[in-house]
């Protein structure tokens, strides 16, 4: 309780260009997973309103709701706007898939370790962006 059992990560990872997304500096994925997931409910609320047929002003209050929602977190300054960085990842790849990879640690590291050299002549021969960060 809370997080036993629904991932609320990775719903938060679903929204990079959300409106939701200043959330995360209030309350980090968790707090962005559950708006995401009230966002939900609020839909599948005026859904029902409009089937039940219960009267423009529950639809009026669901929909504010809703809109309040995704407008508000806007007014949040979110902590990623500023200089960019350029990064490089390394991926030397696995030659076995699943959990039998660490049989073959040395060939894993070995092609880490061939991968980051190509990757550093790139940066060198200028066909490649130099990581800034």
């Amino acid at each position: 309780m809370p997080f036993g059992g629904f991932p609320w990560g990775r719903v938060a990872f679903s929204q990079a260009d959300s409106p939701l997304l200043h959330l995360v500096a209030l309350g980090g994925p968790a707090l962005l997973g559950f708006a995401v997931a009230l966002l939900g409910a609020l839909g599948l609320l005026a859904v029902d309103v409009l089937r039940e047929r219960r009267g423009m002003h529950h639809l009026a209050g669901v929909g504010l709701a809703a809109v309040l929602l995704l407008l508000l977190p806007l007014l949040i300054p979110a902590p990623t706007q500023g200089t960019p960085a350029t990064l490089m990842a390394i991926q030397g790849n696995a030659p076995l898939a699943g959990l039998d990879f660490n049989k073959t640690r040395r060939e894993i590291l070995d092609n880490h370790g061939r991968v980051t050299l190509e990757a550093a002549a790139q940066v060198q021969r200028g066909s490649c962006r130099h990581p800034t960060w």
